[in-house]
């Protein structure tokens, strides 16, 4: 009996040990696939980053160069959507969905904003006279109903040319007041091409 279960002991051992010896490598097979897997995934990643590394260029009210009350003119619309792009053109402009009250004036390649009413006869500028100052000295506005003449460096009122015939006799019936200076605002445009205008007044800059 005893030499019958010993027989049976050194039958089974090799079975055993085969089985075990066949499991090992389809472990490790699958441990170093996991392996090679989770290498895969975090190859993106590093790539990922290494992109991100270089910085674009920065665009919006911040990329202006300096402090200020910037407002995006027409909802970030082309310029040459609805901007002035002949010397001395005057279009009206969209400021934070305000329309009819500011305007942009073409000087060469510099676009200035303004006020789009005269002071004085409260006729819209957008038919004034773009001009040079007569001492040379920058460019002025004139009013085309009343003869107001405005600075487009500060916006003063400088004067106002009086005009003949019934033309001049409406413009002066409308100039019921002294007038006074305009607003002068600055354009720019961002990185990405966006205008802005300055709603902040400084004349010291």
């Amino acid at each position: 009996m005893m030499f019958r279960l010993l027989c049976l002991g050194l039958l089974a051992a090799p079975a055993l040990t085969f089985t075990s010896s066949r499991s090992m490598p389809t472990t490790t097979r699958r441990v170093a696939r996991q392996a090679t897997l989770t290498m895969r995934k975090g190859r993106p990643t590093t790539k990922l980053s290494k992109a991100s590394s270089g910085k674009k260029p920065a665009a919006g009210p911040n990329s202006m160069g300096k402090a200020g009350d910037w407002a995006l003119l027409n909802g970030g619309a082309k310029e040459e959507e609805f901007l002035p792009m002949e010397d001395g053109g005057i279009k009206s402009v969209d400021v934070r969905g305000k329309t009819g009250t500011y305007m942009a004036v073409r000087r060469g390649e510099t676009l200035i904003g303004t006020d789009i009413s005269c002071t004085k006869c409260k006729y819209p500028l957008l038919s004034a006279e773009v001009r040079d100052c007569a001492d040379g000295d920058g460019g002025e506005l004139k009013c085309a109903l009343c003869g107001a003449v405005y600075s487009l460096e500060t916006g003063a009122l400088t004067g106002t040319e009086a005009k003949g015939g019934i033309a001049g006799m409406f413009g002066n019936m409308m100039a019921k007041n002294d007038g006074s200076d305009l607003e002068i605002f600055e354009i720019k445009k961002d990185a990405k091409g966006k205008v802005y205008m300055d709603m902040k007044i400084d004349y010291s800059s």
